[in-house]
């Protein structure tokens, strides 16, 4: 065994053993000095004192202030009522989810009928077949007659009856249409309309008519309405008056000679 294990055996660990018991027995010692020097504890219930234990001296005064005393009066918490208004008989007779369920469900189920009866209504008017309308008769032959148109601006009269004969068959149409009711209806116009410097129909209007229906003179002028036509020279605008002229023919059947 060196030096320095003899030094710590026998010298350092006995002196850290005796330091330790000493510090216990000084933690006891406090522990109890703590407890001896504490106050006791004083109740917290007030002691009511009676006549026996008063001063002497002071007998007067404690039996003039018992005699003065006067309880302090209990207060009272005075609730004031909430004044809820009444609702009115309309609103009380008006039927709401909360108080009247069944009327409720009641009105929804009458709207809910009233919109079942306009569906079937109108699912029957679509299934109603449509009015067919008259044919022409295929033996009848509508012709219409260009006439001579007066012309005021810089657009040639050539140019001008070359888009009116490209778009005749809707002129025609119209006339067919009230030819297939009144199959002796035949007569004569005259329709005014005013080109635009791009070529477009600016207004249109009737001039003259011998016809006296409605029907095949608007057919007509809503017809010319989306006709396109060259655009004028100088950027003017340019009238027309141009007069039609309508009537029917018989289809006349050919009779074939059979060789003898």
């Amino acid at each position: 065994m060196n030096g320095r294990e003899y030094l710590m055996r026998f010298v350092i660990e006995p002196i850290f053993i005796l330091m330790i018991g000493i510090g216990i027995v000084l933690a006891e010692r406090s522990c109890n000095d703590d407890k001896a020097n504490e106050a006791p504890k004083v109740s917290k219930v007030k002691h009511k004192k009676t006549v026996d234990e008063v001063p002497d001296e002071l007998l007067p005064i404690y039996a003039t202030a018992k005699t003065n005393y006067q309880p302090e009066p209990e207060r009272r918490v005075i609730e004031t009522p909430v004044h809820t208004p009444e609702p009115s008989k309309e609103a009380q007779a008006m039927p709401t989810v909360a108080n009247d369920v069944q009327a409720f469900q009641a009105a929804v189920n009458d709207e809910r009928n009233r919109r079942q009866a306009i569906d079937a209504e109108q699912n029957t008017k679509q299934a109603v077949a449509p009015v067919a309308k008259p044919k022409l008769d295929s033996n009848i032959i509508p012709t219409v007659t260009l006439g001579n148109p007066e012309i005021t601006g810089n657009l040639s009269k050539s140019s001008i009856q070359k888009v009116v004969k490209q778009n005749i068959a809707k002129v025609r149409k119209c006339y067919e249409n009230e030819l297939a009711i009144n199959h002796e209806l035949k007569g004569k116009l005259t329709i005014q309309w005013l080109i635009d410097e791009g070529g477009y129909v600016d207004r249109i209007g009737l001039l003259e008519t011998t016809f006296n229906n409605n029907h095949i003179e608007n057919c007509i002028e809503d017809a010319i309405e989306y006709w396109r036509f060259p655009a004028p020279k100088g950027g003017e605008s340019v009238h027309v008056a141009y007069p039609f002229e309508f009537e029917t023919k018989l289809k006349t059947s050919s009779k074939k000679k059979t060789p003898k």
